[in-house]
């Protein structure tokens, strides 16, 4: 039986107080169940006692290290009269911090406008004058000037702020890019095409014929090709099976 098992006679011992089980005895079983139940909540105490223990000296040493500071702490703790001490010292370097730190004065606007009185007028102009874009244009014969509408205003600017990320070398000219990203005329006349028979037979002045494309049997011949083909050199060429039959006959 398990009852004779050393660690469970010990058990027992120390629960009833002696190694004896009474099996058929209802009343000692329902006390030994009773006494196991409460050692059980004992142990388990201890051990939630314990964890609180190592979290509370964990805690204190990483307020003494300054990992966390005092005033995160919990009430338990600082009640400590040497993280007390600490509180103190942080009350009397944060005074002395507030005196040393320059009051912020806010200026009334009416003094503010005294104290500078040219700043804003001459935004406001500078802006004004940015603003204000004219056209010169003739009316009957003689010309006048009138502002630009919002599509030319927009795109003055627009201009302007090309010109300006040119001069400061954030994009390249017309010029410039044409000669880094150059493109042959036949290139460009690729690009041009509408569908798909013409776009095939300017890639074949350019590439040479697709011959996956020449299988389906949707190539055709550039009118170059057939101009050639239809030449007198060509046609010599083709007559020369012709005379060679009529030898073979005579």
């Amino acid at each position: 039986m398990t009852f004779s098992n050393p660690p469970v006679r010990s058990k027992l011992e120390m629960l009833m107080g002696s190694n004896v089980v009474r099996l058929t005895d209802r009343r000692y079983m329902l006390k030994l169940m009773a006494r196991i139940r409460q050692d059980y909540e004992n142990r388990q105490q201890s051990r939630i006692e314990e964890r609180k223990k190592n979290e509370l000296m964990r805690t204190k040493m990483m307020i003494l290290n300054r990992l966390i500071p005092v005033q995160e702490a919990p009430v338990e703790i600082r009640r400590y009269p040497l993280f007390q001490l600490y509180l103190y010292c942080d009350a009397i370097i944060e005074e002395k911090r507030k005196k040393r730190s320059p009051k912020q004065i806010k200026i009334a606007q009416s003094l503010y406008r005294n104290l500078y009185p040219h700043t804003e007028t001459e935004e406001k102009l500078g802006t004004e004058e940015t603003e204000v874009y004219m056209k010169r244009v003739h009316v009957n014969g003689s010309p006048e000037l009138v502002p630009l509408t919002d599509e030319e205003l927009a795109e003055v600017k627009r201009e302007e702020e090309a010109e300006s990320d040119i001069v400061n070398g954030y994009m390249l000219t017309q010029e410039e890019y044409d000669r880094l990203h150059y493109e042959t005329a036949a290139i460009k006349d690729l690009r041009e095409a509408q569908n798909v028979e013409d776009m095939y037979a300017r890639a074949h002045e350019i590439l040479g014929i697709l011959y996956s494309y020449v299988d389906d049997g949707k190539y055709k011949k550039p009118l170059k090709e057939e101009s050639s083909a239809s030449s007198p050199e060509g046609q010599e060429h083709v007559d020369e099976p012709e005379t060679a039959q009529s030898t073979t006959q005579d």
